[in-house]
């Protein structure tokens, strides 16, 4: 989201397009200094940009959100294709969620992260 680290990360990438704002289904958890999405097929929702990228950004933001391809057990999230809502369009897309389930979950009703919250 504009104003965050990735935010930099991935308007600086060639090639790379901001395609909108959109939502998926699930649950966006406080982890303190950063949030982290899951999903579980209910009524909430996340909200965050989506972007068309070249596919060698994706091994950039593997990096920033620590997703080890070869090595899920040591990631903090995990890259998932998921269903995207952008405007009156449905998109299939990668996101990254929470490899892990925290053992307590601080939710954020309104799905969206603001670092205020940490």
């Amino acid at each position: 989201m504009q104003g965050f680290d990735a935010h930099h990360l991935i308007a600086e990438s060639p090639g790379a397009r901001l395609a909108g704002s959109g939502w998926m289904q699930g649950r966006l958890l406080n982890l303190g200094e950063y949030p982290g999405a899951i999903r579980d097929g209910g009524r909430s929702r996340v909200f965050g940009e989506v972007w068309d990228l070249p596919t060698g950004s994706l091994r950039k933001l593997d990096a920033y959100e620590e997703y080890f391809s070869r090595d899920p057990s040591r990631s903090l999230f995990s890259r998932e294709r998921a269903t995207i809502h952008v405007g009156r369009k449905v998109v299939d897309a990668w996101t990254y969620v929470i490899a892990h389930q925290p053992p307590r979950e601080r939710v954020i009703s309104n799905g969206r992260w603001r670092p205020s919250q940490a």
